[in-house]
């Protein structure tokens, strides 16, 4: 780790965040806290000069948590609006503590819309980096944001399809995929 001094910028505190390709990069306190494990390292280094080590997140991988985090630093509970939801849902799931209620059984399209549809709108490779890096800093809405985005690449296609998508090796033999398909028949193909 760099030693590296406490930064303040007015009322609001920086953190330095070392990245897994060693890049150190400033961060506001108030954007940042909303990663638990971040939360909890500031919390247990005190007034530490030290950057906080963050080795299974690239530089490229902070800077679009960041960019997400810096967007909700002022909002209290994260909430993701899908495409299909009419307004009334919406007021009313921000009311249940179960906001992911219409989206588990409801069975609808995964649109994901607003500011949070075109943040999410990267290439697969790059979602995968970000659920995994989102995960490693404990960031539940990016966590479940992601998760998300890459259900709607699965929705509605077929094994071969997400095979595919997901460049997903088939190591079945026919004979083990027939045995599969017959055991789960409830599961459409």
């Amino acid at each position: 780790m760099n030693s590296i001094q406490n930064y303040e910028t007015g009322k609001d505190r920086l953190v330095l965040l070392e990245t897994s390709d060693g890049k150190i990069v400033e961060v506001p306190v108030k954007t940042i806290e909303k990663s638990l494990l971040v939360k909890g390292l500031i919390e247990d280094l005190g007034d530490s000069t030290e950057a906080i080590s963050l080795p299974n997140v690239t530089f490229e991988m902070l800077t679009l948590i960041v960019t997400y985090l810096d967007h909700y630093k002022d909002v209290e509970k994260i909430i993701i609006k899908e495409d299909d939801e009419e307004e009334e849902e919406e007021e009313e799931e921000e009311e249940e503590d179960d906001d992911n209620k219409d989206f588990e059984e409801k069975g609808k399209r995964i649109k994901i819309r607003g500011w949070d549809g075109e943040f999410i709108n990267i290439e697969l490779p790059k979602l995968f980096e970000l659920i995994l890096a989102s995960n490693y800093m404990e960031i539940p809405p990016l966590v479940d944001l992601t998760a998300r985005k890459i259900a709607s690449h699965i929705e509605g296609k077929s094994v071969e399809q997400i095979r595919t998508t997901f460049n997903i090796e088939n190591d079945f033999t026919p004979e083990e995929e027939e045995a599969l398909r017959k055991e789960n028949d409830f599961i459409k193909a």
